[in-house]
């Protein structure tokens, strides 16, 4: 059965009377991942900041499990739907630890001190994104590619049914971009994420939203999102997308900037 899990319907977003996002539906079925791709400035990161109430609507509506975002509260948001940003908020003098455990607050009522149990999700989490080893480690001195990893391990911790992520495989190399979307794949959630790297969003998205001046340009599978023409009306560079149905994957290869 299809289950519609989160749905933005006409959803727009202006600033100081500047349209950010203007008019944007799509739907993201249970269990399915949904990449939001699209060149620097499309509005990727406002529209995603859109879905989970950060920015507040200028018009449009965003539903969870059908019913409006807006008719809960940040606590039920927060147990349903787990944030990974670009940007790695100061930590002071927080450990490893510190920051995954923060994962466990919207469960938590307050002064509640974990169990044993949550110790061992917090450990499990940390296993999961190889970083076991540096759990009592500051945050702020890890490296961009490890405070990603931590962060997605408090996401693993908040036990959400939906994650959404902002450019999860920045500060990553190759490894561990693919170690990263595999896990967060295996987990079985509904994700939605901004992506740069069309391969990659062709290896783990089931549908893309391609974004371009804040409107849609394209939401379909991502076989049929993903084709010469449209690469090169909205990035402005020649490509060949090259569709293999016997191992059904899809490869793009970039032959030059578009100079016209």
């Amino acid at each position: 059965m299809t289950i519609i899990h989160l749905q933005a319907e006409n959803v727009s977003w202006h600033i100081n009377n500047k349209v950010i996002i203007n008019d944007v539906s799509f739907a993201a079925l249970k269990g399915e991942t949904v990449g939001i791709v699209g060149p620097n400035g499309a509005g990727k990161t406002s529209l995603l900041k859109c879905l989970y109430q950060e920015n507040q609507l200028t018009s449009g509506k965003v539903y969870l499990s059908e019913m409006p975002l807006n008719l809960f509260d940040r606590k039920e948001i927060a147990k349903k739907i787990a944030v990974v940003g670009q940007q790695h908020e100061a930590a002071f003098n927080l450990t490893v630890f510190d920051i995954v455990q923060m994962g466990l607050i919207p469960h938590k009522a307050f002064f509640e001190s974990n169990t044993s149990t949550d110790k061992k999700l917090i450990d499990k989490a940390l296993s999961e994104v190889d970083l076991l080893t540096h759990k009592y480690q500051v945050f702020n001195t890890l490296s961009g590619g490890e405070q990603q990893r931590c962060l997605i391990a408090r996401a693993i911790v908040q036990r959400p049914e939906i994650l959404i992520m902002d450019e999860p495989t920045n500060h990553l190399d190759i490894f561990y971009q693919h170690q990263i979307l595999s896990i967060v794949k295996k987990l079985g959630l509904t994700l939605i994420m901004t992506i740069h790297d069309l391969n990659l969003a062709a290896q783990y998205c089931d549908h893309l939203l391609l974004l371009s001046e804040g409107e849609v340009r394209a939401f379909d599978e991502t076989n049929k999102v993903l084709n010469e023409e449209i690469i090169k009306d909205i990035f402005h560079i020649d490509c060949l997308v090259d569709k293999n149905p016997l191992s059904n994957t899809i490869r793009v290869t970039y032959a030059g900037a578009n100079n016209d």
